[in-house]
């Protein structure tokens, strides 16, 4: 690790946690607004190992008969909903204030049993805007997919352009 006023660098970023290993370097640019360099490697993750047994489509839902007031068929009133915010993408817009550029490969990821290959993102975050040069995964279920463009406007009503698609 080294740090200057202006700049904190985490270069041979070597850890080892349960089965996997994670590999690469961080650079944090102490400028406003922040600017951020990130290349990660991950060698193997299985989530399967941090996965309780109830997780999946029916976990978490709460049955008519664990509630108090059902189960001894008394009649509740309505719950109040919170109004959410008007637009569900406006928390996007701290990317508005952050320089990034990100790169991240995943070798190996286990999840429900299944192995799912060469996980890479490459892109960069700059005024609000989100240019991927490439997303993919070389295998899964025996497929492989391919995306890049640009998003634009993040916190706002995002606008896509240049978006390419290759399986």
């Amino acid at each position: 690790i080294t740090a200057t006023p202006g700049q904190v660098d985490i270069a041979g970023l070597d850890l080892q946690f349960d089965s996997s290993r994670l590999t690469g370097g961080i650079t944090v640019a102490l400028r406003d607004p922040p600017a951020f360099g990130v290349n990660l490697i991950l060698d193997r993750i299985n989530l399967d190992a941090y996965m309780t047994a109830e997780a999946g489509p029916a976990a978490g839902k709460v049955q008519a008969k664990d509630r108090p007031a059902a189960a001894a068929g008394k009649d509740q009133p309505a719950e109040k909903s919170r109004p959410g915010p008007a637009n569900p993408l406006a928390v996007l817009g701290v990317l508005k204030s952050v320089s990034a550029n990100l790169k991240a490969h995943v070798k190996t990821l286990v999840l429900r049993g299944s192995s799912i290959k060469d996980i890479v993102f490459d892109g960069t975050v700059h005024n609000g805007k989100l240019t991927v040069r490439r997303a993919s995964v070389s295998r899964l279920a025996g497929a492989s997919a391919n995306v890049s463009g640009v998003i634009k406007d993040l916190g706002g009503v995002p606008e896509i352009e240049n978006v390419k698609f290759t399986a």
